[in-house]
């Protein structure tokens, strides 16, 4: 499931590697636009739904794994 969710974020944010606890604030390549795609994207590629009021709280990978674990 983790290195699933790896894969997802190294193709939307467009790079090679990435820390599942680095702050999305560091990683320039995760912009707004970014951070919305990825959601998207996690939320259809595990088939579960992020409440939108939590969206703006994720801050790293590791942030979804709450979700992917329930």
């Amino acid at each position: 499931m983790r290195e699933k969710l790896l894969e997802t974020a190294k193709q939307i944010l467009k790079v090679n590697s990435i820390d599942l606890y680095k702050n999305r604030h560091d990683i320039s390549e995760w912009d707004s636009l970014a951070h919305i795609q990825l959601v998207a994207s996690i939320e259809e590629e595990f088939n579960l739904s992020i409440p939108f009021e939590e969206v703006a709280n994720i801050n790293c990978l590791a942030d979804f794994l709450k979700y992917l674990e329930e």
